[in-house]
């Protein structure tokens, strides 16, 4: 992204983020130095269209995660689709966590399933419960199993 385009970003979505800090934030992220802003813009209408969400929520988890503004946004909703359905949730339920965790965004569906059952498994928790825990904390859906061990452990 073009330094010029974080004002016309801020703007547009009246995000409360400093103008110094979007800039910083995008000129951090290569791909995000050369995206066209009518690209820019379109990725977050077809992404925010396909989720069923407001462009301008999208485009705070996106500033947490830059590498959302040009990802294909059916990648995205794919993602977003197989996680849903693998964790028995709608796709709404699925969204609201993603805002909140934007990883989820692009994580792998598998790779989420496989964290929270082996956690499951490690620490003898029910798995149902374990996953209620993980829409309450987004973040425990992307904690692989062996980090969250290793994090136990340091805290003995």
């Amino acid at each position: 992204m073009n330094v010029e385009l974080s004002a016309p970003l801020k703007s547009k979505y009246k995000l409360e983020h400093s103008l110094k800090k979007i800039i910083d934030l995008f000129l951090s992220t290569q791909q995000l130095a050369t995206i066209e802003k009518d690209k820019l813009f379109e990725n977050i209408s077809r992404i925010s269209r396909l989720l069923n969400i407001e462009e301008k929520e999208f485009v705070k988890a996106a500033l947490e995660q830059p590498n959302l503004f040009y990802q294909y946004p059916e990648t995205l909703h794919n993602n977003i689709k197989n996680s849903s359905k693998l964790f028995k949730v709608s796709e709404e339920t699925f969204v609201k966590a993603a805002l909140k965790h934007p990883q989820l965004f692009y994580q792998n569906s598998e790779t989420l399933y496989q964290n929270i059952n082996n956690t499951a498994q490690k620490f003898n928790i029910d798995k149902d419960i374990l996953v209620k825990a993980a829409f309450r904390h987004p973040g425990l859906f992307c904690i692989k199993m062996v980090v969250l061990e290793f994090s136990i452990q340091r805290a003995e």
